[in-house]
């Protein structure tokens, strides 16, 4: 039985081929492809290690795109002495990526050039 093929090999045929997978190319039905991939591997619990990591893609993305990513905010309880930590979230790559380019289509064709140039740093 062969290998599943790794990420970086399906979103190159995508790029390539849209139509293949979708009526358009857009950033929506690009991201709930990408959310069913991780999910199916999750699931399955699918070894992908030959990909190099796409955990980071977001924080690349953010910082090409000029935007703040997730902080953490620690507080001491002065009553207490206790420390609190929140954590606070930042934008993911994919509302990064809408609001840099609200067209769909447009947004999708970004979402490549940002990952070719993730890719060549990485």
């Amino acid at each position: 039985m062969s290998s599943p093929e790794n990420l970086y090999s399906i979103l190159d045929r995508i790029e390539q081929r849209p139509g293949l997978y979708w009526s358009s190319a857009t950033l929506s039905a690009l991201d709930d492809y990408l959310s069913g991939y991780e999910q199916a591997r999750w699931t399955l619990r699918m070894d992908d290690s030959e990909t190099p990591s796409f955990s980071r893609f977001s924080d690349f993305c953010l910082q090409k795109l000029g935007k703040a990513g997730s902080w953490v905010e620690v507080a001491i309880d002065p009553d207490t002495d206790m420390k609190h930590v929140k954590h606070f979230p930042g934008p993911t790559w994919h509302s990064a990526l809408r609001e840099a380019e609200p067209d769909d289509e447009k947004a999708f064709l970004l979402f490549f050039s940002l990952l070719r140039a993730y890719r060549a740093k990485a």
